[in-house]
């Protein structure tokens, strides 16, 4: 299994248990550590654009960006209807789809990443924000968070739901420790390279 997630999902429904679980790993390239927050912080919600990734809800709860953070929103289009949805009140904020390299920019430039899913059996998205020095706020749906490495001391905020996703980001962003928050994410992101990983299970 990928994670305790995709462990429970095993277990109730195809009523069996792993062998181990194997979290993925980050590619060492994506490795960028931490620069100076940036004033005011950057925010960035990356994910395809469709129900199950929950930005919906999360965008509800949480107040539009003035003097206290930037926003962007970052990630195709696969479910037009939601987008229609979700966007009106955010398209200033909107960036869509952006290629790989172009992403990775993104990661780097942002200081805070939200992954507020319905459900993750691990999120990559998470992964590749800590390995590029961004504090992550992510929920408990997602298998990333159920680790007992998902914590404020890695620079992982585990929300138990949208609502609070949009709380634990309004704090963070006043939050004069965001920066350690940052190194800490980069330090551990560290010990999740794939070669790491392979070398351990």
């Amino acid at each position: 299994a990928t994670s305790p997630e995709t462990t429970r999902q095993m277990r109730t429904l195809w009523r069996t248990a792993p062998d181990d679980v194997v979290p993925y790993g980050v590619e060492r390239s994506w490795l960028s550590p931490p620069s100076e927050v940036h004033t005011p912080p950057r925010v960035s919600l990356i994910g395809r654009l469709e129900p199950s990734k929950g930005q919906r809800e999360f965008l509800r709860h949480l107040s539009p960006p003035g003097t206290d953070f930037d926003l962007k929103i970052i990630g195709g289009a696969s479910d037009n209807e939601y987008a229609r949805e979700v966007l009106p009140a955010w398209e200033a904020y909107y960036e869509g789809y952006q290629s790989d390299a172009s992403l990775r920019q993104s990661y780097r430039d942002s200081d805070i990443v939200v992954v507020p899913s319905w459900l993750e059996n691990f999120s990559m998205v998470g992964l590749e924000a800590i390995a590029t020095s961004n504090a992550l706020v992510i929920t408990a749906d997602c298998g990333m968070a159920q680790f007992d490495w998902a914590t404020a001391d890695n620079g992982i905020f585990v929300a138990d739901g949208r609502r609070h996703a949009a709380a634990l980001v309004s704090e963070l962003v006043a939050n004069p420790d965001l920066e350690r928050y940052q190194q800490a994410a980069y330090e551990f992101a560290c010990s999740l390279t794939w070669n790491i990983v392979a070398q351990e299970y």
